[in-house]
C-alpha cells in the first residue's frame, strides 16, 4: 500500500460513515521513533521462531550489531558511540527489521 492510499482510504472510510451519520471511533499510532527502539537481539530471536535461521540471520544481526555514530555541529565533532537498539537511518534493511520485531 502506497503512503497516499494509507491516508486516503482512512479518510473515505470515516467521510463514508460521518455521511451516513454513523459514529466514528478512530485509534492511531505515531511511529516517528519506532525505528530507534528496535531491539536486535528480539528481531534475531523472532526471525529464529519464523525459521530464518542460519546465514541470513546472522547478516542481518551482523548488519544490526556493532553500529557507531558521532555527532557534527559546524567543525565540531563529538566522541563515537555505540548503537546498541534502534536500526540504522536510511538504510533499506532498517523498515524491514523494523517489521520482525
Amino acid at each position: 500500500m502506497s503512503t497516499e492510499s494509507g491516508c486516503i482510504d482512512p479518510i473515505q472510510y470515516i467521510s463514508d460513515r460521518l455521511d451516513r451519520a454513523e459514529f466514528v471511533l478512530t485509534i492511531s499510532f505515531e511511529l516517528t521513533r519506532a525505528f530507534d527502539t528496535v531491539d536486535k537481539i528480539f528481531v534475531k530471536n523472532k526471525m529464529e521462531n519464523m525459521g530464518l535461521r542460519g546465514s541470513i540471520n546472522f547478516f542481518i544481526f551482523s548488519y544490526l550489531s556493532g553500529r557507531r555514530f558521532a555527532v557534527k555541529i559546524g567543525e565540531s565533532v563529538s566522541d563515537y558511540y555505540n548503537q546498541d537498539i534502534g536500526t540504522p537511518q536510511g538504510s533499506v534493511l532498517g523498515p524491514r527489521s523494523f517489521c520482525f520485531s
